[in-house]
């Protein structure tokens, strides 16, 4: 796999974990800003965006808004509670997924 080599085109996976995270416990600005800072800085890059261990009203809370995401975007999330890992092992290499979330890779310290 190839990083950020002049010349490739690459696109990004990015994984959010919710952790069994309550609605009300999700840092909503910090993830905007993040989340706006990748769609001004790196447009049209994002492959697909994981979002793992969502619970119940996470879940209903994206059906309702993705009435109004565009059919292209709705494509590149999908939401999880468990049993991943086959489907986001066809997007991404193990070799760059944290050992928790099923992959290789050793977490930074």
């Amino acid at each position: 796999m190839n990083m950020l080599v002049p010349g490739t085109v690459e696109n990004w996976d990015i994984i959010l974990d919710f952790n069994k995270m309550s609605t009300g416990k999700i840092p909503r600005n910090e993830m905007g800003r993040v989340l706006g800072m990748c769609g001004e800085h790196y447009r049209c890059r994002m492959a697909k965006t994981w979002m793992l261990n969502t619970n119940t009203m996470i879940n209903a809370l994206y059906k309702m808004a993705g009435v109004f995401i565009d059919k292209d975007t709705k494509e590149k999330i999908k939401l999880t509670s468990k049993n991943f890992t086959d489907d986001m092992f066809e997007h991404i290499h193990p070799s760059q997924v944290w050992k928790k979330y099923g992959g290789t890779a050793e977490e930074p310290t």
